[in-house]
């Protein structure tokens, strides 16, 4: 036989539920306005019946309602999308801080840079095959 509170137990898990439910909503209410917040929502489902023996047969009843889980409402295939894209473009604004800081050692805007020091190199390769017999080209290579 069944208890005289069982009825009770069984509508106070159907509150807490309830509660919890609107909980979810408020701070999804709250939150809507976040950047990058996803919507929750609760996964709920019907407890386990239980088997009475009564006058007539068994009797099947239910225990309420139990909270699954408590999820975000999120698409996972674009959220690993969103990750892989981000992870390149951190990558590549790392490229490009390193750069720039090379750059700024190099400095390759002045006559004393990198890139002036390889046209003068390769220059002094050009007068070498054009005057090979020349002293001055051979000394400037």
């Amino acid at each position: 036989m069944r208890s005289t509170f069982a009825g009770l137990n069984t509508m106070v898990r159907g509150i807490q539920n309830n509660q919890l439910s609107l909980d979810t909503t408020g701070h999804n209410i709250t939150n809507a306005s976040t950047e990058g917040y996803s919507r929750q929502r609760v996964d709920s489902a019907a407890t386990n019946y239980q088997e009475r023996p009564a006058l007539y047969g068994d009797v099947y009843v239910g225990g309420g309602v139990d909270v699954i889980a408590l999820n975000r409402a999120r698409n996972i295939y674009a959220d690993k999308q969103f990750w892989s894209e981000t992870s390149t473009q951190n990558l590549y604004k790392t490229y490009k801080t390193n750069y720039d800081k090379a750059e700024a050692v190099f400095n390759d805007a002045k006559e004393t840079g990198v890139l002036n020091a390889m046209q003068q190199f390769y220059s002094a390769w050009v007068n070498l095959s054009d005057y090979a017999s020349d002293a001055a080209s051979r000394t400037s290579v």
